[in-house]
């Protein structure tokens, strides 16, 4: 049919036709969706991700990669008084709950004033008689609580370490859990000292791991 069709309007042409059929949309991709689950737009009035508050601003003007009802997140609270001065003051966090619940508890403390919030102890020590804003930045989400929290003390740790940086946490949250780590030391002997289970050192002796008797 498109064959007689294009030598039919070739006939009569000084060049040639040619006829292509081209596909139309296919029906599965009109009745199915690729995201099931599409992350709906926040419409909360008292959210610090979305939108200013009283005692805070959005993290940046970038949609947020991470929804602000994510579960099991580490986040950082930023001071932004001590950020316009050169300093990077920050409140290391992390929860299993909805973010926008923890975040909604630290503004609940900022707005009664709360002195059992680092938030408001920094309120009150570096910025008297200041409107202090601050930033909340969720920064990875988790599958377990256990990495969870190792990783909250590893940043707090971290940020001990850096130059014009003020960790907001109280000393008390330093206490994590320890983390079992295996460490390797290089001992400073001589070569004839040197142990190693099983193995013959060079004077021609045997010597077991962690004794140094002579066998």
């Amino acid at each position: 049919m498109l064959q007689e069709r294009e030598a039919e309007l070739n006939k009569n042409s000084k060049g040639r036709i040619k006829v292509v059929e081209q596909g139309g949309q296919k029906l599965k991709d009109i009745l199915s969706k690729k995201n099931p689950f599409p992350t709906l737009d926040c419409v909360r009035t008292f959210c610090p991700f979305c939108r200013a508050t009283d005692h805070s601003i959005p993290a940046g003007k970038k949609p947020m990669r991470k929804s602000c009802s994510t579960p099991n997140v580490g986040y950082e609270v930023v001071c932004q008084n001590c950020k316009e001065n050169g300093l990077n003051a920050v409140y290391f966090g992390e929860s299993g709950r909805p973010m926008i619940n923890r975040a909604k508890e630290h503004l609940t403390d900022l707005q009664s004033n709360n002195r059992a919030s680092p938030l408001v102890k920094h309120k009150e020590l570096k910025h008297q008689g200041q409107k202090v804003t601050f930033e909340f930045q969720i920064k990875k989400k988790f599958f377990d609580p256990l990495t969870r929290q190792c990783e909250e003390g590893m940043r707090i740790n971290k940020a001990k370490n850096i130059p014009a940086t003020i960790v907001l946490n109280s000393k008390s949250e330093f206490n994590h859990p320890p983390t079992n780590r295996v460490v390797v030391k290089k001992r400073n002997s001589t070569y004839s000292d040197t142990w190693i289970s099983g193995i013959k050192c060079s004077n021609g002796r045997k010597r077991i791991s962690g004794d140094s008797e002579n066998l």
